[in-house]
Formats: structure tokens, C-alpha cells, sequence
């Protein structure tokens, strides 16, 4: 077959080395090169491995087929993207080639199964290690994905409060769940039911730090609470979740402060108060704390009392009759009041009949 130009349709200036195939030439060397270099990637698989553990990272899964098998090599992605060499094994051979430089040098290792292992995991290690595996007519590799997790080293509740109070936001603590990965989660509960932040006297803050050094991740939640006077003695817990595990820290049951809204005098002693006995007045208010201070009104003189609840009138007499209140230094619009009278003798007498 001739074309037009009467040359040939067939290549006939074959330089050495080549193969001549109607339309296309190809260099033998490069043949054999697709031949030994023809890479087969398997996709990745992911692993867990624990901080501060050794990782093993298997080859293949484990199941590295080893006929034809000339060496294996592991090799890691940087964290600029360019990789890197670890070490090399032959088949057949025990001896293993460490080709890796700093960090990883003292910390690698690889089983007679080529599993490659990694001593004192750390977040830096979470990356892609791929096994490369070469064999006498082709090229294998098995990427994997290491994942670095760790436990909480601790779970805790600081700035507790001491109190609750009636109908205010307060901070009832902030619960730390320090050095993870992944972040701990944290809820919260009170008396064993669980706490949204959406609810009505409910506000719940969440917060995230990572360590710039090591990478972990402190999870915190800080949680405000409007109490009622039913909320007296509740008790509060914080609970971390990892992994699916649940660690809780509880608070001691919390007492509600919240101001009086009613003040009772009592008159001591009861019954008949008679002329040069000694009385007291008590002064009461329904708010928690209870109050320790009060004003006494004494026939329009006020009298302040720190830290009693009593004011002592001694030997009174009939003039000490008359109405008598306490109110609170705080709201003296919240005011009691008592009648006291006092019974005495009439001296005064007139004689009757004649001298």
C-alpha cells in the first residue's frame, strides 16, 4: 500500500530500540518502564490510633500479597504537601533501612508482616502513610489515614457559685474537659434532667481552645441559671462526653437567696405585759438569707439594729404604751407592726366614807 507521495504508510526511520507498530512508535525503554512502574492505588483507609501509643499502620490491611514481592517502602505526606521517606525493607530480608530525618527517625519501625509502626503518636501524625509496595512487574500502593485521638486528661468545674438567686441570672460554674481529641462535648443537668440553653432561666455557653503546642483541643461551658425558690437544694452536674463515653462532676446542692417579701414582729413576752417587766421585740423577714438587720420604730423614734433581729425594752412603764414597727434598712416599705400595752397599778386611790 502506497500513499499519494508514494511513501510508505509504515514507519521506516526507526531509530534503535524501538518497536515499529503501524501509526505510533514507542521506545522499549519506555515499555519496560510501564511495565515495572505500572502503579496500582488502592483507596485510602482510615485508622485510630491513641496518643502517646504506638500506631501500627498495616500494610494492605495485612494482606500484602508477597510473590514477586522485591521490597516495600513507606513514605508520608509533609505537611507541605511533599513527601517523604521512612524505610525501606527487602523481601526476604530482615534488615530494615531507615530513611527518614528527624522527628520520625527514632520513632519508626516495620514488622516481618511490613506493618509500619510509629512510637509516641501525637497530633503531627495525623496524616496519610502509604505503603508502596514493588514487585517484579509492577508497583503497588496503599495509602492510609492516621487519626490521633486522646482522652480528657481531666474533667472539672471552677468559679462555682455559692449560691443561686430567685429570678436572676447566675453563673452557676464553668466545667473544663481539658487536652482531647476530638473536643469533648459538654451538657449539662440539674437534678439528673438535662439543661438546654434555649430554655427560659437557662443560658448555656460553649467554647473551644486549642493547645498551639500539642494541638489538643479544652472544651468549656459555662452555665447561667434563673432560679426559683423551689430550686433550693438542686443539684447541678456537668458532663463530658467522648467517644461516647460520659464522665460526670456534680456540685454540691446550692442554696437560693432571694430578698423577703414579708416582715413579722412578735412580741416576747406573750400575754399581759406588766408595769417594770422587760420586753422584746423580734423582728422577722421571709427572704433567704434571713435578714440581720432591722429597723425598730420606737413611738416615732427609729432605732437600727446590725446583726440581731431583737430590740430589748427594759422595765417598761405605762408610757412605753403605744404601737411599735420594724422594717428592713434594704425596703423599709416592708414593715410590721404591734400594739404594746402595758398594765400597771393605780396608786391614786380616794378615800370614801367620814372621817
Amino acid at each position: 500500500m502506497q500513499l499519494e507521495n508514494g511513501a510508505s504508510p509504515f514507519v521506516t526511520d526507526v531509530p534503535p530500540h524501538t518497536v515499529e507498530v503501524p501509526h505510533r512508535r514507542m521506545d522499549l525503554t519506555a515499555i519496560l518502564a510501564l511495565l515495572l512502574l505500572c502503579v496500582a492505588v488502592k483507596g485510602s483507609e482510615n485508622i485510630t490510633a491513641w496518643y502517646g501509643k504506638t500506631i501500627k499502620v498495616p500494610c494492605n490491611g495485612g494482606n500484602l500479597a508477597l510473590n514477586g514481592l522485591v521490597f516495600v517502602k513507606w513514605k508520608y505526606v509533609k505537611d507541605d504537601e511533599s513527601p517523604g521517606d521512612l524505610l525501606i525493607k527487602q523481601a526476604n530480608d530482615n534488615q530494615v533501612t531507615i530513611q527518614a530525618s528527624e522527628d520520625y527517625a527514632s520513632r519508626i519501625s516495620m514488622d516481618d508482616d511490613y506493618s509500619l509502626h510509629v512510637g509516641q503518636a501525637s497530633l503531627s501524625d495525623q496524616k496519610f502513610f502509604t505503603c508502596m509496595a514493588v514487585y517484579l512487574s509492577n508497583l503497588k500502593e496503599y495509602p492510609v489515614y492516621v487519626l490521633v485521638n486522646k482522652k480528657p486528661s481531666s474533667v472539672e468545674i471552677i468559679d462555682k457559685s455559692e449560691a443561686l438567686k430567685k429570678d436572676i441570672m447566675t453563673t452557676v460554674g464553668t466545667c473544663i474537659v481539658k487536652d482531647s481529641n476530638p473536643a469533648a462535648t459538654i451538657s449539662w443537668t440539674k437534678n439528673k434532667s438535662p439543661l438546654k440553653g434555649d430554655e427560659k432561666g437557662v443560658s448555656i455557653t460553649p467554647s473551644v481552645k486549642l493547645n498551639p503546642a500539642t494541638g489538643l483541643s479544652t472544651s468549656y461551658s459555662t452555665l447561667q441559671y434563673a432560679a426559683t425558690k423551689e430550686d433550693a437544694g438542686a443539684v447541678f452536674s456537668c458532663m463530658s462526653t467522648y467517644e461516647r463515653v460520659h464522665n460526670e462532676t456534680q456540685l454540691e446542692p446550692l442554696p437560693v437567696h432571694y430578698p423577703s417579701e414579708k416582715v413579722r414582729l412578735d412580741i416576747l413576752p406573750k400575754g399581759p405585759i406588766k408595769e417594770g417587766a422587760n420586753v422584746t421585740l423580734r423582728c422577722a423577714g421571709d427572704g433567704n438569707p434571713p435578714p440581720n438587720s432591722f429597723f425598730f420604730h420606737k413611738k416615732g423614734e427609729k432605732i437600727r439594729v446590725e446583726n440581731s433581729d431583737t430590740l430589748t425594752l427594759t422595765q417598761v412603764s405605762k408610757e412605753d404604751t403605744g404601737l411599735y414597727k420594724c422594717s428592713l434598712p434594704e425596703n423599709e416599705k416592708l414593715e410590721a407592726s404591734q400594739n404594746i400595752t402595758v398594765h400597771y397599778v393605780n396608786l391614786n386611790l380616794s378615800p370614801s366614807g367620814g372621817l
